[in-house]
């Protein structure tokens, strides 16, 4: 009989110890418009109403990705947490509990899940309460609730009760503010309106006034059109002489080819003479000069050697701009080709230790026609160029014939040993 009577003191205690909180909290949240004030009010209330030492307020909004939860509140939270302020729905227990929709608890925390800390000292919880807040099956938000001690079943109720009633005050919040702005959009539009308004009854004004200039205008327009038609003959007679001055400058560009032409065949002659004399001193054939003479003869014969060929590429410049470079096309055994990059090239692919191959495509023609000269020049330049900026790996070159998309033409239509590849 006196167990039965305790038991419904107890039970009674905790019955008016719940209604009373829960009357007091909801009591607090009244009036206010701010989320986040009233999510740090709630925080500051209720997390030591139910013995707990941390405390998290997350609010549900539209992230870039999906719906996602913000953290507007918290209590006991430590300075140096690093965990993120905003946390997609259904990443880790708090999106967890807002995607579910369920009250999610755990009573056994594992080791370093989270520490409370205070002036004194550390300590780690062991409880772990996430609640979603909902009104009409919407998310509103999810509050977080850690503690050193188990969450009592009257605690657990309690707590089931208020967020439902947090729900509603949540959502009445939104909706004040959501009304707020569209009253502010509303007020803003119609102060736009009002301006627009008078802009356009200024602008009816402007244009009264607009269209009696242009009747003034308009009469200035015969006086404009004798000036211009005067101001194109200027004009004619100025594109007439720009024209002669293109000509003179046409002729005096041709009479500088054609000058860097014969000039560069001047300077080639004189210039032979020297690399031939250069390289018989390299070579010593007499073994009368001192190694180092034969060094500075080697410097001579090269820079020489550089020399002449920057002649010849002015020489070809030259002869292209003057319109004179010929072409002389023959008949060039493709192995005869072959055998000059061979021969060429492998000594300086060897000196780099660069491996150097020349595969030959099925199809490809016995003999080309072409010009031997300009062909064997394009593949010094292009394999030259190859194996000065390949450090490491090999030098490859293909021959195959050219695609009948690719081919130029001027050559499609003709015969199959026209050059390709």
């Amino acid at each position: 009989m006196v167990e039965s009577l305790r038991e419904t003191t107890l039970a009674n205690q905790e019955q008016d110890w719940l209604k009373t909180n829960l009357a007091r909290i909801s009591a607090l949240m009244q009036g206010h418009r701010d989320l986040p004030v009233v999510a740090e009010l709630i925080m500051d209330e209720l997390v030591p109403q139910v013995s707990a030492q941390y405390g998290a307020f997350y609010l549900a909004e539209d992230g870039e990705s999906g719906p996602e939860l913000r953290l507007v509140g918290s209590y006991g939270r430590p300075e140096e947490d690093n965990r993120p302020a905003r946390i997609p729905f259904g990443r880790s227990l708090v999106g967890q509990a807002a995607r579910s929709r369920r009250t999610i608890a755990v009573d056994e925390l594992p080791a370093g899940y989270v520490t409370i800390s205070s002036g004194l000292g550390q300590v780690e919880p062991t409880a772990l309460l996430l609640l979603p807040i909902l009104f009409e099956e919407q998310v509103l938000g999810v509050i977080e609730l850690a503690s050193v001690t188990t969450f009592t079943p009257v605690q657990r109720d309690f707590l089931q009760q208020l967020v439902d009633t947090i729900g509603v005050n949540v959502n009445t919040i939104v909706a004040n503010a959501r009304t707020d702005e569209l009253l502010e959009e509303s007020q803003r539009l119609t102060s736009e309106l009002r301006s627009r308004s008078a802009e356009l009854q200024a602008r009816q004004e402007e244009l009264q006034q607009s269209n009696a200039e242009l009747e003034d205008k308009a009469s200035l327009l015969a006086d404009q059109n004798r000036d211009i038609e005067a101001k194109n003959l200027q004009i004619e007679q100025a594109r007439q002489e720009l024209e002669a001055r293109a000509q003179q400058l046409s002729l005096a560009s041709r009479y500088k080819s054609e000058f860097l032409a014969n000039m560069s065949h001047e300077l080639r002659t004189p210039l032979n003479s020297l690399l031939i004399l250069a390289q018989l001193l390299a070579q010593n054939p007499s073994r009368n000069l001192t190694p180092k003479q034969v060094e500075y003869a080697g410097i001579i014969h090269s820079a020489g050697s550089d020399l002449l060929q920057l002649i010849n590429d002015i020489l070809d410049l030259s002869k292209v701009e003057a319109g004179k470079m010929d072409v002389s096309p023959e008949r060039v055994p493709l192995r005869q080709l072959i055998e000059y990059v061979e021969a060429t090239f492998r000594p300086m692919t060897s000196q780099k230790s660069l491996d150097f191959t020349v595969t030959t495509a099925p199809g490809a023609p016995a003999d080309l026609l072409t010009d031997d000269s300009r062909l064997r020049q394009i593949l010094r330049n292009l394999l030259s160029n190859a194996v000065k900026f390949t450090e490491q790996g090999s030098v490859e070159l293909r021959i195959e014939p050219a695609p009948t998309t690719r081919c130029p033409r001027a050559w499609c239509g003709a015969e199959p040993s026209w050059p390709s590849g």
